[in-house]
């Protein structure tokens, strides 16, 4: 952990501790060379109705001027709230910059943003609410959120897996499924989780795999059904860019999902689940960081023909077995790099349109039938 720290505080010097039906809450900010979104979210930060408030603006020491933004908001803030800068000396990535920042929260709760996303008032007076109807006794809090592009227009809402209260009967499976079952920057976390398990390996940039298995051994995960946080789905600021085209950044993808899942192994060996259950996740996990091995991008400057056949059939059969047909096409199109191309939209449509037509009962054959038109309409799509 990076003990090199640019700390101060700002706001309301003086806040109490809260009360029984007004406890103190963490409000944690989570910026990595954003300055194109940060005032933005820093502003939902300190617009928040809910008191008292703690809110903790981080900054993963980034190289442009996010952190000075941080800091000119935060002098010029007057308001309810406590304010807490912080920057690293180092770049944590995104797993242990949550550790670090939540071993520093004094609240109970604490609610998460990143630094391109933009929290609504009412959000954090909507997930106390929910927290409280349930006694506190809950791992995680989530809810929909309203996507956004690049220009900060609306484009829909997006639903999490989980729609519903996940109880203790159906935390196994869910893990056994092993897909998120929240949208990760609209999760508040109970400080009991953190203080559970011990802070997360260096050197990734995945938390939120690790931080839904920490929930689900933990207890109950509650789903708050209104959106609470505006979320840019840009290629560039959703942590989507990253393809075989830019070599660095994929194998730096790749290397955090490997230490996601050995953080998952070693969170198994400390918990209270059943031995059965947990041998079978822990012979899934690291089957899971034996198959990842074969993504990591060979340093050339074009990843060959060869080489990109074997990741097309490794990565449909083995990387994203748990993810349905649609979402494995999708995702398979976008790591070879066509995330900004029309090839993807087309795919897309036609992964959304196989998925509707497998929810009504329709054969497995129309998908072939699918892939030659989208096979027909490639060389057009490329010019």
């Amino acid at each position: 952990m990076d003990d090199r720290l640019t700390k101060s505080s700002c706001g309301n010097a003086s806040l109490t501790e809260g009360m029984a039906d007004r406890p103190l809450v963490t409000f944690a900010l989570f910026a990595y060379n954003q300055e194109k979104y940060i005032r933005e979210a820093v502003e939902g930060a300190f617009s928040q109705t809910y008191e008292p408030l703690e809110i903790i603006l981080s900054d993963d020491c980034s190289s442009d001027r996010t952190f000075e933004i941080m800091q000119e908001m935060a002098a010029a803030y007057v308001g309810p709230h406590s304010v807490y800068l912080r920057r690293g000396e180092i770049n944590l990535g995104t797993a242990q910059h949550l550790s670090a920042v939540a071993q520093m929260a004094r609240g109970e709760l604490l609610i998460v943003a990143a630094g391109d996303d933009i929290s609504l008032p009412s959000r954090t007076q909507a997930i106390v609410n929910s927290w409280l109807e349930h006694d506190k006794a809950v791992s995680c809090i989530h809810s929909c959120a309203l996507e956004l592009n690049d220009i900060g227009q609306r484009r829909d809402i997006l639903l999490p897996r989980a729609s519903s209260i996940i109880l203790k009967n159906e935390l196994e499976r869910w893990m056994k499924i092993d897909l998120l079952p929240f949208i990760a920057p609209t999760c508040a976390y109970s400080k009991k989780v953190f203080e559970r398990f011990g802070p997360f390996c260096g050197g990734s940039i995945i938390e939120d795999g690790p931080m839904a298995l920490r929930c689900l051994l933990t207890g109950p995960i509650i789903y708050v059904p209104e959106p609470l946080v505006a979320i840019r789905m840009s290629i560039n600021s959703s942590g989507r860019c990253n393809n075989i085209l830019d070599s660095s950044r994929w194998n730096r993808f790749i290397r955090s999902q490997i230490i996601s899942y050995i953080t998952k192994v070693q969170d198994l060996s400390v918990s209270d689940l059943p031995a059965k259950p947990s041998r079978r996740l822990d012979r899934k996990y690291r089957n899971k960081i034996r198959a990842l091995s074969a993504f990591i991008r060979p340093n050339k400057p074009t990843p060959g023909l060869l080489w990109k056949t074997k990741f097309i059939y490794i990565y449909f059969f083995h990387y994203a077995i748990d993810a349905k047909m649609k979402h494995r096409l999708s995702e398979l199109v976008h790591a070879l790099g066509y995330a900004d191309s029309p090839i993807y939209r087309l795919t897309v449509k036609i992964a959304k349109s196989f998925g509707r037509r497998r929810d009504r009962g329709i054969p497995h054959r129309s998908f072939s039938a699918t892939w030659v038109k989208l096979w027909k309409r490639i060389p057009s799509v490329r010019s």
